[in-house]
């Protein structure tokens, strides 16, 4: 499903475009942003265009909806979230998410996170979201946290990231528990 263009307060959710490869190899590139991706940052170019061919695939069915994030007054892409593994029958989905580093820190997420939350309880009827975070990005599980998100558990040992096998952490947030305001 090709996802709507929504504005927010400071951001332009919108589809992807072909010019975003370059900004997406940009944040490919930085390994601090990857970090708990398990991608290698030094086959960024190939995995921009993997990741673009992604978004187009989620967007051409109904498994899962992409946005890009840009700032209202420049139309680049510095980010991109959306919801994966849509499960119509029991109306929940996982939402992920990453950000150019120099957007961090700004709320940016936030703003864009709770937008998308309220698309997918609203416009999709959901009543689930969940989402999975490396027991050691502290970082985004403060910010699902902020948002209302609950830890349902732990996945030991669930991924194998640069070597060694990593936790990760559930969250999860019911629609009757979404925040209206932070």
């Amino acid at each position: 499903m090709l996802p709507p263009i929504i504005q927010t307060e400071r951001l332009t959710l919108r589809p992807c475009k072909s010019v975003d490869v370059v900004q997406l190899r940009e944040i490919l590139s930085d390994p601090d942003v990857m970090i708990y991706s398990g991608l290698d940052v030094n086959d960024y170019m190939k995995n921009a265009e993997d990741e673009l061919q992604w978004f187009n695939h989620l967007d051409a069915g109904d498994s899962g909806i992409r946005w890009v994030i840009s700032l209202k007054d420049h139309d680049l892409y510095i980010g991109d979230l959306g919801f994966l593994e849509i499960d119509h029958g029991n109306r929940r989905a996982e939402v992920s998410y990453k950000l150019t580093q120099n957007n961090w820190n700004k709320g940016l997420m936030t703003e864009a996170l709770k937008t998308i939350l309220k698309y997918g309880f609203t416009e999709l009827g959901l009543n689930k979201v969940t989402a999975q975070v490396h027991t050691d990005n502290h970082v985004s599980q403060h910010l699902l946290k902020k948002l209302g998100f609950t830890v349902e558990g732990t996945l030991r040992e669930h991924e194998y990231l640069y070597g060694q096998y990593a936790d990760v952490t559930i969250f999860g947030l019911l629609k009757r528990e979404q925040k209206t305001s932070s």
